[in-house]
């Protein structure tokens, strides 16, 4: 979600917070679960375990996360909440960052070593 704040001076500035909507939470407990981590959607990353860290976005809040993501160092990956989702996170991403389903299942591995 994006909102404009205007300060004192009336010039805008943009504000980013992620939109926790139901399918943001549903994959993001199912994954958690899966990997048997905790599902921390306002902490640094949404799920991290060890070095594995999963950052669980809407197609609408995929392009910012991709690029927060690719100088995250260690086992990365975005998980898309649906089908077009991963499609589009296949098409946009480097390789860097791998890509989930919205299940946790690896649809392409991360390449760690940057």
């Amino acid at each position: 979600m994006i909102r404009a704040i205007h300060s004192k001076e009336d010039s805008p500035s943009l504000v980013i917070s992620k939109a926790h909507n139901k399918a943001h939470t549903a994959a993001g407990n199912r994954i958690a679960r899966r990997f048997q981590a905790d599902f921390t959607p306002d902490g640094q990353f949404d799920i991290q375990v060890d070095d594995l860290k999963v950052e669980v976005e809407t197609s609408a809040s995929l392009s910012g996360a991709l690029i927060r993501l690719e100088t995250v160092p260690g086992r990365v990956y975005i998980a898309v909440t649906n089908k077009d989702g991963v499609l589009d996170a296949l098409a946009m991403s480097t390789g860097r960052v791998g890509v989930m389903d919205a299940h946790g299942n690896v649809v392409r591995e991360c390449n760690a070593a940057g």
